[in-house]
């Protein structure tokens, strides 16, 4: 409950910085299984579910503001005309920086028929300064802006009755004896003068224009046939340069290792030394990387870290220490099904191969080479670990958490009991993105994992890769965890939560430089599966086709035979269809 109360804060921080809210908005952030679905209120009570929402309401409330000052400029402007036909406009002119605020065009504004006053016309003709009122106070014309009334300009004249605002004098002051005479003047309107002022702010008053009157006819826009005759041209200058790409891509894995470690050299000069210090310091000191790999399947890994190992040997002189040359050994594979456990042995020279991930962090486990127990290996520099996925994928209906200690969460389990006994160097992690999904209680699986990984002094993070991005045409979204080792001996007089604290700001330092090493290693694939497959006159496709073809005459010649122990006109040894297929997965579950 606590972390998940601190991923949710967390998020709502993130809401709050990436949407441009303050802490007057209130996030609410609800967790469901498909991703967290985000919930803003403003102060004023209204909901929002989208950070394009909020953009459209405050361009809505711009907007209904402008058309609201537009209105009542345009009232401002007829009350002019009318004000100009009674003849009852003047102006203040020659106002100085002690009386800039009454400066500016007034117009009759009367809220009754008894009461005369008249207003600053401010929006209309875009006079300096706020709102300004004149009105009639013991007989005399004052000037208020706003509220303010205390020592405004007065009008001053002679006559016992008040004359109209526009015959008289401005004094500064409320009718005191010593009133200073004001240098600004007031000065009546005339009707044609009234209507060029109006005139004039009116042609430059903010407009929707169409874009065929601001382009002053000329368009700019092609042909349509000509923009169809360049999209098509450009469409046949892509296929062109993918073509070239295609072409000096790298077919084989080796290509694809050394064209990697070619363009890191290149791109950063100053990564050599930091490559050839992790290779020359292997675990068993003499420049030899040792792998091992849990819940490994066709263990793809170990193929492409012997590649790689090759490709820093020849483009990083001096990484293999004095010898000059990076060894690279299999030590162990861990796999729990039968028929891969097969492959395994015929395809790989494994010094063990374990049958159960689960008894790894154990010092003996049952080695299928042998049919024995056997020690389980250590000093490995790198630990590489697809574990379950059956309970996280969005595939399964009856998803579990890692917590729930199911398929998806023992294996986990066994991984990181390894990596506590025997601490190997690197540890790499593989799972479906689903990890990466809140569940119904708001916690993101991977963070588990990460959790996992800091409380056993590594600097963990996580990314989401695709495979076509790197070489391959595939495409298969994965995400890809990492913990490397502060210590190879933890500190036991450090506390568990400075030991968190402090393998968490490591992987803070840490993560971006990794993120930013994966994204210059992006190569995105120029090649057609077609590339990778082998030739149709290939000895080896002969072959094939040729086995293909007994199978299929002994099974006819069987079925001739009577034996072919049919039922429901469908053979025994038929292929299960995926009703069958998922009937049998849910009773193994």
């Amino acid at each position: 409950a606590q972390i998940a109360e601190e991923i949710i804060k967390a998020e709502q921080e993130r809401v709050r910085k990436q949407w441009g809210i303050d802490d007057s908005w209130q996030v609410l952030i609800r967790t469901r299984l498909t991703g967290n679905q985000v919930t803003v209120k403003d102060p004023e009570g209204r909901h929002f579910f989208k950070q394009s929402q909020i953009r459209a309401s405050v361009h809505s409330d711009a907007k209904k503001r402008r058309q609201a000052e537009e209105v009542k400029a345009q009232q401002e402007l007829l009350g002019l005309l009318q004000g100009a036909a009674e003849k009852s406009i003047f102006e203040v002119v020659g106002a100085d920086e002690a009386s800039k605020d009454i400066g500016g065009v007034y117009r009759p504004c009367s809220e009754s028929s008894d009461e005369v006053s008249y207003a600053k016309c401010c929006r209309a003709l875009a006079s300096m300064g706020g709102s300004v009122s004149v009105r009639l106070v013991d007989e005399r014309w004052r000037f208020i802006a706003g509220e303010a009334t205390a020592a405004a300009p007065v009008l001053a004249s002679s006559r016992s009755s008040a004359p109209p605002p526009f015959e008289g004098k401005l004094l500064e002051g409320a009718g005191e004896k010593g009133a200073k005479e004001l240098e600004c003047e007031v000065e009546m309107l005339r009707p044609e003068q009234v209507i060029s002022k109006v005139v004039n702010r009116s042609s430059v008053m903010t407009l929707k224009q169409c874009k065929l009157c601001t382009s002053d006819g000329k368009q700019d826009r092609p042909a349509q046939g000509g923009s169809r005759r360049a999209q098509r041209e450009a469409f046949e200058q892509r296929l062109r340069d993918l073509g070239a790409r295609r072409q000096d891509a790298p077919r084989t894995l080796a290509e694809m290792a050394r064209h990697m470690a070619k363009k890191l050299l290149e791109a950063r000069p100053s990564s050599a030394d930091a490559v050839r210090r992790f290779f020359s310091n292997a675990e068993c000191g003499h420049g030899t990387l040792r792998l091992g790999t849990l819940c490994s399947g066709t263990d793809s890994p170990t193929i492409a870290l012997k590649h790689l190992t090759a490709a820093v040997t020849e483009g990083f002189p001096g990484s293999g220490g004095d010898s000059g040359k990076i060894g690279f050994e299999h030590v162990f594979s861990c796999e729990f099904d039968e028929a891969k456990q097969g492959f395994l042995l015929s395809n790989f020279e494994m010094e063990h191969l374990f049958s159960d991930c689960t008894q790894m962090g154990r010092q003996r486990a049952w080695d299928v080479k042998s049919k024995s127990p056997q020690p389980v290996p250590g000093g490995m520099d790198f630990l590489v670990a697809g574990f379950s996925c059956k309970d996280l994928s969005f595939m399964n209906s009856y998803r579990k958490t890692l917590e729930e200690m199911g398929q998806s969460g023992r294996t986990l389990r066994g991984c990181l009991e390894y990596v506590e006994r025997y601490r190997p160097r690197v540890v790499l992690l593989e799972n479906v993105y689903a990890i990466d999904r809140a569940d119904q209680h708001g916690l993101k699986q991977v963070n588990i994992v990460m959790e996992g990984l800091r409380l056993r002094g590594y600097a963990a993070g996580y990314t989401l890769l695709n495979s076509c991005d790197y070489y391959l045409p595939q495409i298969r979204h994965r995400i890809w965890m990492w913990g490397f080792r502060m210590e190879k001996v933890l500190d036991p007089s450090e506390s568990v939560d400075d030991l968190r604290a402090r393998a968490f700001r490591m992987g803070q330092l840490l993560n971006p430089q990794v993120q930013e090493m994966l994204k210059l290693l992006e190569e995105p694939c120029a090649l057609h599966f077609d590339d990778l497959l082998l030739p149709d006159d290939d000895p080896r496709i002969a072959e094939e086709e040729r086995q293909l073809h007994a199978k299929a005459k002994r099974r006819q010649a069987k079925k001739e035979a009577g034996g072919g122990n049919e039922e429901g006109g469908r053979a025994s040894s038929a292929k299960l269809t995926w009703q069958q297929k998922y009937t049998m997965h849910r009773m193994k579950l």
